[in-house]
This record gives structure tokens, sequence and C-alpha cells, in this order.
């Protein structure tokens, strides 16, 4: 059990609050007319394949977002906070700073990103020194017994979380719910082992979602653009490694459940585009939430009412697994069987549902 007397001494709550309604302020006021005509004249428009927004809307809430966890952090008055994200927020930042640039509309080749991407989440394992989970399955506990390869595998794995998670950032609600959903998982396997700094960790990087999510949803005033899924996803990837290595009696295929949704999104759509002889980096509008939005959209004609209804419709997906996690966590049998069941949901909806083009 968690006692909350302990949790106040890693939480420092007037500082939570005011960091909260600043950026509940700031977001407000970089989301205003004003500042939207103010940016449009710095930055070329925004045009993308799997848009489906019918305005210009600021993409800069990831930085902000970002910006008010890493002061969350810094300002804490609690020591062991700051040393477990401090490393982190360090190995984020090549990352960072080039996906601020694709939020600002600078145009990024795709391997230039990725390369990014799989430095940053190398660099994260190696300057944060996290023990590293092992996985108690016949075939991969052999291949994945040599701790270099160990790494590069959870490299891969904070890699494929980051494309996921950006993957199905295109609706209102459907980036940061999800998130949250995530968070609320991992709040309750920290729990279950009694550690309060692990959930104080996870309320601190909640507290910016939540004040993103109250523009976002259902009003669509402000996105996350790319830096908020990318930072979002590796500090997913980083807490999920953390608490497993710290509790390897707890199974690591927690964590598929847990991201089961951007997980699910990335593979399907890797497979889809490589059969249709497509680039995977290519953007396209094959992805779920894309297509059940067009299908609402055709039946309504209602552009911002489908928008707000996809993240609902896609809640099998983002949020049931944290609601079956409490009576699966303990069996891999279990979560077997939840993944499988969840897995055949996923591709049954994706082919039930044509895509519009």
């Amino acid at each position: 059990m968690i006692d909350f007397t302990i949790l106040e001494s890693y939480i420092d709550i007037p500082l939570c609050t005011t960091i909260f309604i600043l950026l509940i302020l700031a977001l407000c006021v970089i989301s205003s007319k004003k500042a939207q005509l103010l940016l449009q004249n710095f930055m070329p428009t925004y045009d993308a394949p799997q848009k489906i927004h019918e305005h210009q809307v600021t993409r800069l809430g990831g930085l902000m977002m970002v910006i008010a966890l890493v002061l969350l952090i810094w300002l804490s008055p609690n020591q062991e906070i700051k040393d477990t994200l401090t490393p982190f927020f360090f190995a984020f930042l090549p990352l960072g700073l080039i996906t601020l640039a694709e939020d600002l509309h600078k145009v990024i080749a795709p391997r230039v990103r990725l390369a990014a991407m799989l430095g940053a989440s190398f660099l994260m394992l190696e300057m944060t020194g996290i023990s590293l989970p092992l996985i108690d399955t016949p075939f991969l506990r052999d291949v994945l017994a040599d701790p270099f390869i160990l790494t590069i595998f959870y490299v891969v794995c904070i890699v494929s979380l980051m494309n996921g998670m950006n993957f199905v950032d295109g609706t209102n609600g459907n980036f940061s719910l999800m998130t949250l959903g995530m968070l609320m998982s991992l709040a309750f396997l920290g729990s279950t082992v009694g550690d309060v700094k692990f959930l104080a960790l996870i309320i601190l990087a909640a507290i910016p979602l939540v004040a993103f999510t109250l523009l976002n949803y259902p009003w669509g005033k402000i996105f996350a653009g790319d830096i908020g899924p990318y930072f979002f996803a590796s500090l997913i990837g980083f807490l999920l490694l953390l608490f497993l290595g710290q509790n390897k009696d707890v199974s690591a295929w927690n964590a598929l459940l847990i991201t089961f949704y951007p997980i699910a999104e990335l593979i399907y759509s890797f497979i889809r585009k490589i059969y249709k002889g497509q680039s995977p980096m290519q953007a396209d509008r094959g992805h779920l939430h894309i297509k059940i939005f067009t299908l609402l959209n055709r039946g309504s004609n209602e552009p911002h009412l489908s928008n707000n209804m996809v993240t609902m419709f896609l809640g099998i997906f983002w949020l049931v697994p944290s609601m079956i996690l409490p009576w699966v966590y303990q069996s891999n049998l279990l979560l077997t069987i939840a993944l499988v069941f969840l897995s055949l949901s996923y591709i049954t909806v994706n082919l039930a549902i044509p895509r519009f083009d």
C-alpha cells in the first residue's frame, strides 16, 4: 500500500498547482487567434496526407508540456526526483530539437529523424544507467542474454513506441487520453509494490497532460505536434523499463499490454504499407483513426463532432488495457489471452472499416 504522507515529500503541491495554472494560461495564449495569426506570418502552412483538421492550429502544445515537466522536476525540492529524470531530459534533447523544428514546419528527412530517435533512445539507457528487465521467455531469454544485444533490443522497442504514438496522434484527445491511460496503468503497478517515488514520477508526468487535454479535447484549440508524442513515448518507455528493471518478479509482458494501441498501430501500418509496396516511412491516410473519422464524417458531415467521436470509439484500445491490467498482470497466460483478444479486435476493426481516399 502507498503511504501518502511519504508521497508529499516527493511532490510539492503549491509548485505543481502553480505550474499547472501557468501552463493552462500559456496554452490559452499561444492557441488564441492573435497568436495563430502571428505564427502564420513566420511559419509555412502545415499540410500532410494524414491531416484531418480543417483549420490551422498551433502544434506547440507538446513543447509547452515538455517545458512544464522540466520545470516540475528541476524545481522539485526532492533530489531523488531530479536525479532520476535529469539524465533523461538531456538524452532526449537532440531528438527534441529535431521534432521541434518539424513542429515549426521545417522539413526533416525521415532518415535523419529515425537516426535521432535511435540515438536518443540509446543515450537514455546509457545516461540514466537503469537496470534493464530480462524477458523470461525461452527463445528470447537466450537471444537477449548479451547485455549489448539487450540494450539494442530495448532501443528498438522505445523507437517503435515513439513511432506508434506519433501515428495515433491525429484526432482531438487521442494522444493525451491514451498517454494518461498508460500512466494510470503504471501508477497501478507502482502501487502494487508500494513504490512511492515511482508513483510521484507518474503524477508529475500527468500534470502537463491534464492541462493540455483541457484545451485539446473536445475543443481542438492546440495540438501536441511531433515533440509531444516523441517525448512522452520516450518517458513511458523509460518508466516501464525503470519499473520492470527494479521489480523483476513482475512480468515484462505487462509493457506490451500497457502500450498495446500504439504498438499495434505501428505493426499493422508497417505490414499494410509493405504489402501495398509503399515505404513504411511514407505518411498516408490508412491509419485506423483516420478511417474512422472519414467514415463518421461521411455520415454526419460534422468534421469537429466526428473528430471527437473517434477518440471515444478507440477507447477499446487505449482504455481497456488499463481496465483489465489489475486482473491479468500477475499471469502470463492471462496477459497472453488479453493481448490475443485485443489484437484480433484491432485487426477486425481495421479490416471492417474501408479506407476512403
